[in-house]
């Protein structure tokens, strides 16, 4: 099996690695809560795309047991028939309707080099997140609280 280089990811935990053309910086708890949904559904039938800022990717598992490390490695087309797309969009935009939105007012900051089963909450500083989701696809729009 092909090594992958770790130079074209961000290391978001000690085995969870993800393009580092996507936007992570004060995400990075969000995209660990998404990569662990993606990674505990990996014995699934369905192929799971996670696609941030239209950059989409797919679970490439490699090693065993505690030594697996789990790249979310960049495909060209997402429109596989019968994938399953998590989609994240950051915006700026401040004119978002309260509904289906949740406001983070949460400062803290994770420090911790793995996917914690304890953390409850997705710490998102600052921003609204909107869901949809449909029978293929959940996206989740994070729309960035601008100050009056």
């Amino acid at each position: 099996m092909p090594e992958i280089s770790t130079g074209k990811y961000v290391q978001l935990s000690k085995r969870v690695f993800v393009p580092n053309e996507w936007p992570v910086k004060g995400l990075e708890s969000f995209f660990l809560k998404l990569a662990k949904l993606v990674i505990d559904d990996v014995t699934s039938d369905r192929v799971i795309v996670l696609q941030v800022q239209n950059i989409p990717t797919i679970l490439v598992c490699h090693g065993e047991g505690e030594e697996t490390k789990y790249f979310f490695q960049r495909i060209t087309n997402p429109g596989q028939t019968g994938a399953y797309v998590i989609d994240v969009v950051i915006s700026t935009m401040d004119n978002l309707s309260e509904t289906n939105s949740m406001v983070s007012d949460d400062s803290s900051k994770t420090s911790e080099n793995y996917i914690s089963d304890t953390d409850e909450g997705i710490s998102v500083d600052n921003y609204n997140i909107v869901m949809h989701q449909s029978e293929n696809r959940t996206a989740y729009y994070f729309v960035l609280i601008q100050e009056k």
